[in-house]
């Protein structure tokens, strides 16, 4: 199985992930931490942050200027983690374009 050093097999993923470099937040029910998205999709976002995420946690990433995102996280792992947006795929497509054009 192919990896791209990111956790998570790279032939799982339905849609290209583009590298980003960008501050947000990402939140549960209790508790806010600050991270950073190192790549995106339209499918989802590989997350850096303080460990403690846990996999199936349903969790809301914040990026200033861009939104607000529910997702779940499909994978932790250390200091990184793979969320999986569970919103409306055409809003977060125009939105994670902005983001690339505008960052």
């Amino acid at each position: 199985m192919a990896n791209t050093g990111s956790g998570a097999p790279s032939n799982r993923r339905a849609f290209k992930r583009e590298p980003v470099l960008q501050a947000a937040a990402l939140s549960d029910r209790s508790l806010s931490k600050p991270c950073s998205v190192v790549d995106t999709s339209v499918g989802g976002a590989q997350i850096e942050l303080e460990p403690g995420i846990e996999n199936g946690q349903t969790v809301t990433l914040s990026i200033d200027k861009f939104g607000e995102f529910e997702a779940q996280v499909a994978w932790a792992r250390k200091d990184r983690c793979g969320i999986k947006f569970t919103g409306d795929p055409e809003v977060i497509a125009t939105t994670l374009m902005a983001l690339a054009t505008y960052g």
